[in-house]
C-alpha cells in the first residue's frame, strides 16, 4: 500500500487532521490484514514480506508524527464555567480601575471599538463578543 505523506499548513488544520487520521486507519486496516494472514498461514513471512511490512511501519510512524504536529497546531477545547468568566470579569475590572497599573488605557482600547454619549445614557460596543457581554460594572 502507498501513501504520501500530508503537509500541513495551518489554515489546513482540521482537514489535515481528518485526512491524517482516515490514512492512520487505513495503514492499520493494512497491517493487521497482512498480520491476518501471516497468523492463518496464508502468508508465509519471507524476506520480501518482512520489508514490505516494515515500509509499511515507517510509513505509519510517519503519518502519527505528522497527525501529532496537526493536533498540537489545533485549538483544545477548554470548557469555562461560569465562575472563571466572573472571576476574569472582575479581574479586568479592577485593572481597569486601578489607575497606578496603568491598563485601564489599553484594556479599553482593546476591549472596546465604539462608545457613545447621550443625556443620561452611555452605550459602549465592544471589539469582540464576551462571554459575560452586557454585564454591568458598578
Amino acid at each position: 500500500m502507498q501513501s504520501a505523506l500530508i503537509v500541513t499548513q495551518p489554515s489546513e488544520g482540521k482537514n489535515n487532521l481528518q485526512k491524517l487520521t482516515q490514512l492512520l486507519k487505513t495503514q492499520d486496516e493494512g497491517l493487521n490484514n497482512l498480520y491476518h494472514a501471516i497468523e492463518q498461514g496464508i502468508v508465509s513471512l519471507d524476506s520480501t514480506l518482512r520489508i514490505r511490512i516494515n515500509a509499511q511501519k515507517d510509513e505509519r510512524e510517519e503519518v502519527q508524527a505528522e497527525l501529532a504536529l496537526v493536533k498540537r497546531d489545533q485549538p483544545s477545547p477548554f470548557k469555562v464555567s461560569p465562575q472563571r468568566v466572573a472571576m476574569a470579569m472582575d479581574r479586568l475590572k479592577s485593572m481597569l480601575l486601578d489607575q497606578s497599573l496603568g491598563y485601564g488605557k489599553q484594556l479599553l482600547r482593546f476591549l472596546v471599538e465604539d462608545i457613545q454619549v447621550k443625556v443620561g445614557q452611555m452605550t459602549l460596543r465592544g471589539r469582540v463578543d464576551l462571554p459575560g457581554a452586557g454585564r454591568s460594572m458598578k
